[in-house]
């Protein structure tokens, strides 16, 4: 067995350039950030991890917490070689892409309990099959012995547009400067998160898609796997 670990920020191109690997390798791509989402999905029914009126932070409570490991039952299924992620049993895959469930996956992913929930889910999969895993923390903490390593990056301004353009696609009514503002305030808890923040490791090799496309930074990514 062995494993592609991607880590970059949020729309930065990783999860397309992922998927696309993984498909010309003939091995399964998991998308991390779906289970986070999933995650976060139930913490947004349950009205958990709220917002605090006057500082904006977000309010963590030891009891939500506790709830969430215990009930949100979260599992990944691949049909016709597709990720689809489940919550209690029910294919959440189409409610994971809304601004309000990427919030919330943000909201929840800073907590050290939930990631290491999420951290064995993501292991098991690793265990049998080979795979490329992208997220956060892949290269760092979830398979820091992988085989390849890649940390995939872009500016926060072209990052905000590919974000607007895919949720105009999908009829989602937004702003760029919603998008970007969102997109900082992401990258901010991602990096500066006391648990497991996203870091580049020194072996990782960095694409940075800024400026190329898509196909380029596949075909740069795949001269560098042996498999």
């Amino acid at each position: 067995m062995y494993a592609i670990a991607i880590d970059g920020p949020a729309s930065s191109g990783k999860s397309s350039m992922a998927s696309r690997i993984a498909k010309k390798l003939g091995i399964l791509h998991l998308n991390t950030g779906r289970l986070y989402r999933a995650v976060g999905l139930y913490a947004y029914k349950h009205g958990y991890f709220p917002k605090n009126k006057k500082t904006g932070q977000v309010v963590i409570n030891k009891k939500e917490v506790n709830d969430v490991i215990a009930n949100a039952d979260i599992n990944v299924k691949y049909i016709d070689g597709l990720q689809h992620t489940y919550l209690n049993g029910d294919d959440v895959s189409e409610l994971l892409t809304t601004p309000i469930i990427s919030d919330y996956s943000s909201r929840v992913s800073v907590v050290p309990e939930i990631r290491d929930y999420v951290t064995d889910i993501q292991r098991k999969v690793a265990e049998s099959n080979n795979v490329v895993m992208e997220g956060r923390d892949i290269t760092s903490n979830v398979l820091p012995n992988a085989k390849y390593k890649f940390f995939i990056t872009a500016s926060p301004e072209v990052r905000a547009e590919r974000r607007l353009n895919e949720l105009l696609e999908k009829g989602l009514t937004c702003t760029y400067e919603e998008i970007l503002e969102d997109i900082r305030e992401r990258d901010r808890r991602d990096i500066t998160r006391e648990y497991c923040p996203l870091i580049q490791v020194p072996e990782a090799i960095v694409l940075d898609t800024t400026h190329n496309t898509l196909d380029e930074m596949v075909d740069k990514a795949l001269s560098y796997i042996k498999e």
